[in-house]
């Protein structure tokens, strides 16, 4: 059984996504984004370059998110390519957010590293809101896509412009 059906017009073909298909899309992307941080974990632990892998992954963020886009507006009959670009996209972004309250901490060392975790999941909830306000206008445009794209470039250019260099002494990085 397909995941979405296709309709003809007159020019072009259509996918039309069943709420099953969307299920599936949301499963895949929560699963790669569990596996990602497992493995983003493990990498970061052995070699204890926090910075170099969050930006790594809020490239790879905005290479898939942008790829999803390109592949939702344009290939309609490429399945895969929607699954595999927000599979992408999931890992990422979950990634990238649970390495981020990492690297937070461990700049704003010797700052009690709860506070700090609290602190950033609230910024990170206060941003959150003009995405989901401003995805609500925009839920069925490209124009969604477009600035979903542009707040990831955004945190990618802040994560560049900051300094990232971790304050724990040495013997406190585990």
């Amino acid at each position: 059984s397909s995941s979405s059906s296709s309709s003809s017009s007159s020019n072009s073909s259509t996918t039309v996504w069943t709420p099953q298909a969307y299920g599936w899309l949301g499963f895949f992307y929560q699963l790669t984004g569990v596996c990602g941080s497992l493995i983003t974990g493990l990498i970061v632990d052995r070699y204890q370059n926090h910075t170099t892998m969050a930006r790594a992954l809020l490239i790879g963020a905005l290479v898939s998110f942008g790829g999803f886009g390109v592949t939702v507006r344009f290939s309609n009959q490429q399945e895969w390519l929607v699954f595999l670009t927000l599979m992408g996209t999931g890992y990422c972004l979950a990634s990238s957010s649970t390495l981020g309250y990492e690297l937070g901490a461990s700049i704003a060392y010797p700052a009690n590293e709860a506070v700090m975790g609290s602190l950033l999941q609230f910024v990170t909830n206060v941003l959150a809101f003009p995405c989901v306000t401003i995805g609500g206008w925009l839920h069925a445009s490209f124009s969604f896509l477009a600035f979903e794209w542009a707040y990831l470039a955004l945190a990618l250019i802040i994560l560049f412009s900051i300094p990232t260099k971790s304050r724990r002494p040495s013997d406190e990085i585990f």
